[in-house]
């Protein structure tokens, strides 16, 4: 299943790992190194390549909105809007103790910090913070992932000696992949990782940039630590690509049907996991103590993995997969049993802690790279075809003669129809316009009422909390100061606040997790990011049900309360040792206001909230209601002995029922 040499300086593959490889084009000292890289850039392919990687990536980063990239406003949105505490709370609480992973007391009622999380993107907001203001630092390495996958696709291709202009093809196939709207929480592209799934991506570029060192490295036997260290970076980013990097890793091993290759594979991935065992060791050791959030699999198959509306998608995929092992071309092949081996992993992946969902984005990733291998496979048969009308040989495994200014076309083609399927949703295509009347957007007599979300979430996000189109700035900042002050004169401690959907308009639902951000720690937040790194969290969320008008309940198959009981959870919060409650519906103040454990210290408003039920939106006149809880300690002597059960088995599912 290997390709033979594809171009005269790929026409040496060495034997088995270990033997010595091809000879090093960088050697022979340095003027000869620059005097080659110099001629190598002035080649017309190189100038292609140069051409559309590049285009991919500033199209990309003008996308995503440089202007309030580099605005200094505190990003927002899904739980991005959370997950600003994090890198701050590593730079000012855990390094200076030369700690990277340690207890926090800011959310739940305490949790172990990045144990259950990735550090890789939090340490790198925190290097980025050394020379660039907080915020700044905090998107640029969210956008980080985006921006480098097509350069990361482009390099998996040229590293597995896919030939031009293959590997440019893949680079443009990842602009549908990004800007796709088929997800937006499971990771990989930009809706998920405005959601605040952007470790997600950075580590997706990691898995990416390794398998192509792994298929560089099984033909010359070279390059193990790089790999290991691409391996790592994975690792440290986020789990669900370094799974998928490990499998194709595997893939690409068996592929080659020599056991003499396994010699070169198994040291990565020994290396990598011992360089990754500081923490995966103790994420692994202690995931028994992690919650169960019980998310559901998805049972809907069919529709969920063929969706009627991307037809388009699995025809062209199709075609760049059966045309690719028919030439026997190894990329399209690895693609194409990564993409089946996705399916399969979507549909037979039990109900479970790993929520199968989280396979999609590597299934989609697989397919649109596929239809980049379809433009430069069917790219190629026709320029084949133009040069020998009548010696073109099916399945033809050699490109020998096939250059020039066809194959040259080839990858502007792809690009230029990458950019038009992207850019016709976000309606920025050139001679396009919408009308002012029907709201549909019309390029070159081409008509649809489509139009990409995208923007609007980058833009929501990364305008920040301080943007005036949020509708509660001016609310969430008051209600912000007001903690702020009631921690200086009562003092610090926990707070439970009152959930609501409509939390959204200030910025994010979770925008008040970050009390203790803009607190300095004084006022924790009893709800948080990283749901299953707490083992408080299913009692926090019956919590929050009995003390909420419209709780979240996001943890599933918990009893939670058909309406609030602020009696009960007053209990509860003197339980948890939480000293503030923050209540705003009308339904849990006056039930707190009778209750004789809480004592109104503040009362904030009028503010003016839009409550939509339905297609209708109520503005409505709210005022938010700070309680002390009294009687509530962080410590208390036991009145009773503990009683120890014995007979139950390890794991959270076996001893959190009983």
């Amino acid at each position: 299943m290997l390709d033979p040499p594809q171009t005269d300086e790929d026409a040496s593959v060495p034997g088995p790992p270990g033997a010595p490889g091809p000879p090093d084009p960088s050697s022979g000292g340095g003027h000869l190194r620059w005097r080659r890289l110099a001629h190598s850039l002035g080649r017309p392919q190189s100038l292609v390549t140069l051409l559309v990687v590049a285009s991919c990536t500033v199209y990309t980063f003008n996308k995503l909105q440089p202007s309030n990239i580099f605005a200094n406003t505190t990003p927002t949105g899904g739980d991005m809007g959370a997950h600003v505490w994090l890198p701050w709370f590593v730079e000012h609480k855990l390094l200076p103790h030369f700690r990277i992973t340690g207890w926090t007391m800011d959310w739940y009622a305490g949790f172990p910090a990045l144990t259950y999380y990735f550090p890789l993107p939090i340490l790198m907001i925190v290097a980025a913070n050394v020379i660039l203001p907080y915020n700044i630092a905090f998107k640029l390495v969210v956008v980080l992932g985006l921006i480098a996958l097509p350069a990361a696709a482009w390099a998996f291709g040229r590293l597995a000696r896919m030939p031009f202009p293959g590997p440019e093809c893949l680079a443009a196939a990842t602009l549908p992949y990004l800007f796709s709207r088929d997800f937006t929480i499971y990771g990989g592209n930009i809706a998920s990782t405005m959601a605040g799934e952007f470790a997600f991506s950075i580590s997706l570029v990691f898995a990416i940039l390794f398998l192509g060192v792994v298929a560089r490295g099984l033909d010359t036997g070279r390059h193990r630590f790089l790999a290991a260290l691409l391996l790592l970076g994975a690792g440290l980013s986020h789990l669900l690509p370094t799974i998928f990097a490990v499998a194709g890793a595997i893939v690409l091993t068996a592929m080659y049907r020599d056991r003499h290759r396994w010699r070169w594979t198994i040291p990565v991935l020994v290396v990598a996991a011992l360089l990754s065992a500081w923490w995966s060791l103790a994420f692994e050791l202690r995931l028994p103590y992690a919650t169960n959030m019980g998310y559901q699999k998805i049972v809907t198959y069919v529709t969920t993995l063929f969706p009627s509306d991307l037809t388009w998608l699995f025809v062209i995929a199709a075609v760049g997969g059966a045309v690719s092992m028919a030439r026997r071309h190894r990329v399209g092949t690895f693609l194409t049993i990564m993409a089946v081996l996705s399916l399969v992993a979507f549909r037979v992946a039990p109900q479970s802690r790993l929520w199968n969902a989280r396979v999609l984005p590597f299934w989609y990733l697989c397919l649109y790279l596929l239809v980049g291998v379809a433009f430069f496979e069917l790219g190629t048969l026709v320029v084949e075809a133009i040069k020998r009308p009548s010696g073109i040989v099916w399945p033809r495994r050699e490109f020998t003669g096939v250059t020039g200014k066809g194959m040259m076309a080839v990858p502007v083609v792809t690009l230029m129809a990458a950019l038009i399927w992207v850019g016709y949703p976000l309606r920025t295509l050139p001679f396009g316009h919408t009308s002012r009347t029907t709201g549909e957007y019309d390029w070159l007599g081409i008509t649809s009422n489509d139009n990409s979300f995208v923007p609007g979430w980058v833009t929501w996000n990364f305008s920040g909390y301080q943007s005036p189109n949020k509708s509660r700035r001016d609310e969430y900042f008051a209600l912000v100061a007001a903690m702020g002050q009631i921690g200086k004169t009562v003092g610090c401690g926990r707070a439970m606040w009152e959930y609501e959907p409509e939390l959204n308009d200030m910025g994010t639902p979770d925008a008040l997790m970050l009390l203790p951000y803009w607190t300095n720690s004084c006022i924790g937040s009893m709800e948080g990011l990283y749901y299953e790194s707490s083992g408080t969290t299913p009692y926090h969320f019956l919590n929050a049900a009995e003390l909420s008008d419209q709780p979240s309940n996001p943890v599933r198959g918990l009893p939670y309360p058909a309406a609030p009981n602020v009696a009960e959870g007053v209990e509860h919060l003197q339980m948890f040792g939480v000293k503030y409650y923050m209540s705003i519906s009308p339904q849990t103040q006056q039930q707190a206001d009778a209750d004789p454990s809480l004592k109104l210290l503040r009362r904030l408003g009028p503010f003016t909230v839009d409550y939509t039920s339905g297609n209708t939106t109520t503005p409505a006149q709210r005022y938010w209601n700070i309680y002390e809880v009294l009687d509530s300690t962080l410590v208390t002597p036991l009145t009773n002995r503990p009683v120890v059960m014995k007979g139950v088995s390890a794991g959270n599912a076996a001893w959190l029922k009983p």
